[in-house]
């Protein structure tokens, strides 16, 4: 799940940035003191959402220091810290492990796959923590993992039923506790999870084309010019952020609700502009 979504930068007031660089801090210091200094090389923006998104709902008590760290060794930086900083450690590393599997069975040479392996040792030692920790929601997790990697082996392209089972497992990753705001939250993270596997398949359509890999997005690009193509995944992708969007919105936030509308009504698209602008460029070159 990682990589888009992220926080729109020039969108953001001073403090709210530092605000949002805080918790990202915060959920470094939690990687290291849980996991060891390896496990910040998992960092993730996309957990930092999560870890705001559950701070702004059940507002825990939540600590601020001024702390100096080996990326930022001459300035102290606002670091900022609770319960859920924790959660998203939890979360960080577990699906930094199932990320790190799925390359390696995706490999189709030794470099990739010792690549993909090579952070195992790290990771097998907190898995087997998570798992004693979430049996239940790592079952599921495994349990949508093992649907999804079946049907990409059979080749389906159904755009629903991936994304949707991709949808599922950010589902379980959102909701730390069972409540009355389990179900929205649940909900929040399976359309974010929806948007993800689209976005992460347009990204790689090009790329996986050529290297003969699977993608449910083929069909649509072989048939499709290129611009029609970007429409198209793109009208899909609003549809389902605007689902997200729905439910967030029926979260009671308060604190910090700034910070998480400008990810995902504009943080999330950043990534997407980037890709365009670069196809785009190509494009006129040749």
């Amino acid at each position: 799940m990682f990589g888009y979504v992220n926080v729109n930068q020039q969108e953001l007031k001073i403090r709210e940035y530092r605000r949002y660089r805080g918790f990202y801090c915060g959920l470094c210091r939690s990687l290291r003191n849980n996991y060891g200094i390896t496990s910040r090389l998992s960092l993730s923006y996309d957990i930092t959402f999560l870890v705001i998104l559950l701070t702004s709902l059940y507002e825990p008590q939540t600590t601020e220091k001024m702390l100096r760290c080996p990326v930022h060794p001459a300035h102290k930086q606002p670091e900022l810290s609770n319960r859920y900083s924790d959660y998203g450690a939890d979360m960080n590393l577990l699906c930094t492990w199932y990320l790190a599997k799925d390359r390696t069975l995706d490999a189709k040479d030794m470099k990739e796959k010792l690549t993909g392996g090579g952070l195992s040792a790290l990771y097998r030692r907190a898995f087997k923590q998570l798992k004693l920790k979430y049996p239940g929601k790592i079952s599921r997790i495994e349990d949508y993992l093992k649907q999804l990697h079946q049907l990409e082996k059979e080749g389906c392209t159904d755009l629903d039923l991936m994304s949707g089972i991709s949808g599922h497992i950010t589902s379980e990753i959102f909701a730390p506790r069972q409540d009355e705001w389990t179900s929205e939250l649940q909900l929040v993270g399976f359309f974010l999870g929806k948007f993800i596997y689209l976005m992460d398949a347009w990204e790689d359509i090009e790329k996986d084309k050529k290297e003969g890999k699977y993608n449910p997005l083929l069909p649509i690009y072989e048939k499709e010019d290129p611009e029609h193509f970007n429409e198209i995944c793109h009208s899909y992708m609003t549809m389902v952020m605007a689902d997200c969007a729905a439910h967030f919105e029926r979260l009671p936030l308060i604190e910090d609700a700034e910070i998480l509308r400008n990810i995902l009504y504009s943080g999330i698209w950043t990534r997407y502009e980037l890709i365009l602008n670069k196809r785009s460029s190509e494009k006129e070159r040749k």
